[in-house]
């Protein structure tokens, strides 16, 4: 297949593919597979633009060399030499959006660390199922996980002040399944994509979907806990307490839609299930054939299969969980209490 071909087929596909999640019917499916359907759609995305151009970008490189318009593989390729280079350096110069957005968010995100004296006044509160939420003293409304080698989940006492104790729970059970479910890296990793490419719709609408399915996926998680009523009393009532959402908890976005589904929750369908997470197996295929032939300029079947096996471990985040420890009783910042 010629290079633009092979462009114009992966970017249709790319486009097309994902809207399918989007769709009422998939809607029924768990929120875990929504997600890593997203994911998938967007990871296509952060290499898409450079592939495109990269790949293009040495198609006009050869076509000046020679003096006519080649076809083949294209990008990495293709012999070396200076037409060459050039070429591929147009598809280097896209991914510099990527890179530039990744150092600033990296930087944004170490800003939400919590200081060792923030720690001192703050208590903490485990969730049920694992995951430990810091309460800070504040008059600020926010409520958020976030964070990269070390995420941490915060929630300030303005947001638990005006909440009863199950309501107050709600929300600590809501943030601590964001950290316990590896939500703070997925949201790193869907931000850098958005800011670099969020000029494009169908980039806009994956990031969109994924924190869809992301709140979606910790309100179930909260509500297996405290139950649907008290999680939706308790955001409903962050809201009605300021006449606004809370930062973090109630991302105005996707208020409606939370709001909505804990009153008449979906019916499960295993079927839906199963079409969604075929759907994202086709994406991550599809992501490492584009990727691995617009590098070889051949089918290898084995690089397809590395390459495949990489996207999915990425993709596959949503679906994995995993139980923080509780604090040791004796530790001297334990002051976990009944807010």
């Amino acid at each position: 297949m010629s290079p633009v071909g092979l462009v114009a087929l992966g970017v249709a596909l790319f486009v097309v593919l994902p809207e399918l999640g989007s769709l009422g019917w998939f809607q029924r499916s768990s929120p875990r597979l929504l997600g890593a359907l997203q994911l998938a759609g967007l990871l296509g995305w952060a290499l898409l633009p450079a592939l495109s151009a990269g790949c293009l970008g040495v198609l006009v490189a050869k076509a000046v060399a020679s003096g006519r318009l080649g076809s083949g593989g294209c990008w990495l390729s293709v012999p070396s030499g200076a037409w060459v280079l050039i070429g591929a350096g147009i598809g280097g110069l896209t991914l510099v959006p990527l890179v530039r957005q990744a150092v600033s968010t990296i930087r944004a995100v170490r800003r939400t660390e919590l200081p060792a004296l923030v720690r001192r006044v703050a208590t903490m509160r485990v969730g049920a199922r694992g995951g430990v939420v810091w309460v800070v003293p504040s008059a600020r409304r926010a409520a958020y996980a976030s964070g990269i080698l070390r995420p941490v989940a915060v929630v300030t006492s303005a947001v638990l002040a005006p909440l009863g104790p199950d309501e107050q729970r709600a929300v600590v059970e809501h943030e601590a399944a964001h950290l316990r479910l590896g939500h703070p890296r997925i949201l790193v990793l869907a931000g850098v994509i958005e800011r670099a490419y969020g000029a494009l719709p169908p980039v806009q609408r994956r990031a969109s979907a994924l924190r869809g399915a992301l709140e979606a996926a910790a309100d179930d998680e909260a509500a297996r806990v405290v139950g649907a009523s008290v999680l939706l009393r308790a955001l409903t009532r962050t809201i009605l307490a300021t006449n606004q959402p809370a930062g973090g908890f109630s991302d105005p976005e996707h208020l409606a839609a939370r709001i909505e589904r804990l009153q008449a929750p979906p019916r499960r369908a295993p079927l839906v299930d199963l079409a969604a997470g075929g759907l994202a197996l086709v994406l991550v295929g599809l992501f490492a054939w584009l990727v691995c032939l617009s590098v070889s300029g051949r089918q290898d079947l084995g690089g397809e299969v590395l390459c495949g096996l990489g996207a999915l471990l990425v993709a596959a985040r949503p679906l994995r969980s995993a139980r923080r420890s509780r604090p040791a009783s004796h530790h001297p910042l334990d002051t976990t209490t009944k807010l």
